[in-house]
């Protein structure tokens, strides 16, 4: 694996929160002229997710070799052993589910990336917890989970691009989010967690009222839906994921 990734993976990311591309680079020229290529968002997002879900199948395929190669030279933990195969049927099963979509790109394979969250979580501290786990069994371990997280990571990513036109403009793939108004919604949440504590959330009427009172034009479906981004942590991102198939 790259330097690079390894690097990645010292650190688990906070993946609701990840960073957002700002566009991906096209470059190309036909008589020394650049030509823009014309690819739908949806094309784009499939390809990155189709590559990253490739490249940690091979990941998962390079790891069972080399768990198999580990109980051939020494012992471990029924328990650790029995956890460590789930794990890798359990990603096995996401990968194949994600490749089984008639669209990779399409906002469910988002969800299923996420899904694999808590499987490798409930893994990584069942890890920690076996005093007698052999050191490298452990090195395993940590690179299976970091392999893991990279992918959610990448997919989490990928769904947060933004493409731009050849004026460097965003172009979303659907309508761009009311930023105006999530400012002034998110104000409201924040003055009402400063009296009612973190996590907490004003009655969507009162929201609604409250923004209406400052011209923002929202419904409470809007104002819902906005307090669900803000739950999962997309709250801030330009587009939100659709939810359809």
């Amino acid at each position: 694996m790259s330097n690079d990734k390894t690097s990645e993976k010292d650190k688990k990311p906070q993946l609701a929160c990840g960073p957002v591309l700002a566009s991906l680079p096209r470059k190309i020229y036909i008589d020394g002229k650049e030509l823009i290529e014309q690819i739908s968002d949806d094309e784009d997002r499939s390809t990155f997710v189709h590559k990253f879900i490739l490249q940690l199948t091979s990941e998962l395929s390079a790891r069972d070799v080399e768990l198999e190669s580990l109980q051939g030279k020494s012992s471990a933990p029924e328990e650790f052993l029995d956890a460590a195969k789930l794990i890798l049927a359990q990603a096995d099963e996401v990968t194949n589910a994600m490749l089984g979509r008639k669209s990779v790109g399409a906002p469910p394979s988002l969800s299923d990336a996420r899904s694999l969250l808590g499987f490798i979580e409930t893994f990584d501290k069942l890890a920690n917890q076996q005093v007698e786990l052999p050191s490298e069994y452990q090195a395993w371990a940590e690179e299976l989970c970091g392999d893991i997280y990279h992918f959610v990571h990448q997919i989490e990513m990928t769904y947060g691009i933004v493409n731009t036109d050849k004026n460097g403009m965003p172009k979303p793939p659907n309508r761009p989010t009311d930023l105006a108004g999530k400012k002034c919604y998110w104000e409201l949440v924040e003055e009402h967690r400063a009296s009612n504590g973190e996590g907490t959330f004003p009655k969507l009427k009162f929201a609604h009222e409250k923004l209406a009172a400052q011209g923002i034009k929202v419904t409470t479906k809007t104002i819902g839906n906005w307090r669900g981004q803000i739950q999962e942590g997309t709250f801030f991102h330009f587009v939100q994921s659709k939810k359809r198939k």
